[in-house]
């Protein structure tokens, strides 16, 4: 699989998103394409990382922080992982691939 995103697997990563939960390990590794059905069909796997991004008590988003330690591979992480800064599930929104 390409290490840049295809449609599939942002709509994975929207729908896990749309669970309130964000995966923080979000690689190519971390997808199978299934090519033993009638229709190929994409997983994500490894949720060994995720977190939920919103209290159902509050009904908030977690809170903002920053100086966080790097969570998931550092060869995939978004810009604000690398910055120390988790805010929602918006930092896993910015895909950055440096390449093998």
């Amino acid at each position: 699989m390409s290490s840049y995103p295809s449609a599939l697997q942002i709509g994975l990563v929207e729908y896990v998103h749309s669970r309130s939960v964000i995966h923080r390990d979000v690689k190519p590794d971390n997808f199978l394409l299934d090519i033993g059905s009638n229709e190929d069909t994409i997983h994500i796997i490894d949720f060994g990382l995720a977190k939920k991004y919103w209290d159902n008590e509050t009904q908030r988003r977690i809170a903002y922080r920053e100086d966080k330690n790097l969570t998931g591979t550092a060869q995939y992480v978004g810009v604000n992982v690398y910055l120390g800064i988790g805010k929602c599930n918006h930092a896993h929104s910015q895909y950055v691939s440096k390449g093998s």
